[in-house]
């Protein structure tokens, strides 16, 4: 499936209109993903994203 057939599916709200790669996703002691963290990062980066929306 690809991303152009995906949307068409899927409601808005269920699309991504960004995705970062990231080299690293920082993990708790017993190896969960630190969210906070991540969401920390990304908020910080926002207004360079380029989404290709107006």
């Amino acid at each position: 499936m690809t991303v152009s057939s995906s949307t068409r599916r899927l409601k808005a709200s269920c699309v991504v209109t960004w995705v970062e790669v990231v080299p690293e996703i920082p993990k708790t002691a017993s190896g969960k993903p630190l969210e906070r963290y991540l969401v920390d990062m990304f908020e910080e980066r926002r207004e360079r994203v380029f989404t290709g929306q107006v």
